[in-house]
């Protein structure tokens, strides 16, 4: 699934992701625990999955990853094809 993070509290390692999905509930949670890339911060975009957490809640976001988009890859690879011309 994707969404967007819209909340994160620090200081208590959760938030909230905004899902893209119409069928589902505008706010899904998330634990610090659950993200896998690096720290979260509002306003990234997100893919995760869905399963219900230990107090039977619904929906909890679980493996959360931000996605690597083709133009980050093409101007990393860009960057370093300079730098190996650069030391040749």
């Amino acid at each position: 699934m994707k969404g967007k993070i819209i909340n994160w509290r620090d200081d208590r390692q959760f938030g909230f992701i905004k899902c893209c999905q119409k069928n589902l509930k505008n706010h899904i949670f998330f634990h610090a625990s659950e993200f896998k890339s690096g720290t979260p911060e509002v306003g990234q975009d997100v893919e995760f999955d869905l399963a219900p957490d230990r107090k039977g809640h619904p929906d909890k976001a679980v493996n959360i990853v931000v996605p690597v988009h083709v133009d980050d890859v093409n101007a990393g690879a860009a960057a370093l094809a300079g730098a190996a011309r650069k030391a040749a």
